[in-house]
């Protein structure tokens, strides 16, 4: 009897703690879950360009230069966000210069933070990188791409607004990982 007590004693105050009764006991903090766009997309022109971006978000400005520059500014509301895109013509003797700028903005927006980058080349052949910044950044999500024949390159960022730069990492992760799906569509889709 003396080696079955303790494992009937385990037992019983196992089987009292879980009686089922219980409240749920919330935690400290709670943080609201973020409803995600649906990845459908539309087409919307950036100067000679077409991209695709969600059909859930709203153009809130567009614009065309007379050097034939575009811009194109989209609203993710629900995420406090806007997508900032340029669409710049490029030649051969101009490319690298406005490659190189773009980069050097990149690196200044990503400020020495971790940063995901994902390259790719689209269907139509442009040679894209996206770039995330999971948090402590104001613009955690930007693209560069570049068409084929070298003479277009579309750069753009994602502002975050100021309250949702004050959610946690962790809150914004779905959000931030939706709309670099998009941007992943997008440059497999430029033409």
């Amino acid at each position: 009897m003396k080696v079955l007590l303790p494992p009937a004693l385990a037992l019983v105050v196992l089987l009292n703690s879980c009686d089922g009764g219980g409240r749920a006991v919330p935690r400290p903090e709670g943080y609201p879950r973020i409803a995600l766009y649906e990845a459908v997309y539309r087409s919307d022109s950036i100067g000679p360009v077409i991209f695709e971006s969600n059909a859930g978000t709203a153009v809130t400005e567009r614009r065309q230069g007379a050097d034939g520059t575009g811009w194109l500014t989209l609203a993710y509301p629900r995420y406090g966000a806007t997508l900032y895109l340029t669409a710049s013509p490029a030649t051969a003797s101009t490319l690298g210069g406005i490659i190189d700028n773009r980069l050097e903005r990149i690196s200044l927006n990503i400020g020495g933070a971790t940063t995901e980058l994902t390259e790719l080349t689209g269907k139509g052949g442009w040679h894209g990188r996206v770039t995330l910044t999971p948090s402590g950044s104001a613009t955690p999500l930007q693209i560069l791409a570049t068409s084929p024949r070298g003479d277009c390159v579309v750069s753009g960022a994602l502002f975050l607004e100021g309250a949702a730069t004050a959610t946690s990492p962790d809150s914004l992760a779905p959000a931030l990982e939706a709309v670099r799906d998009d941007l992943i569509h997008a440059v497999n889709a430029l033409r």
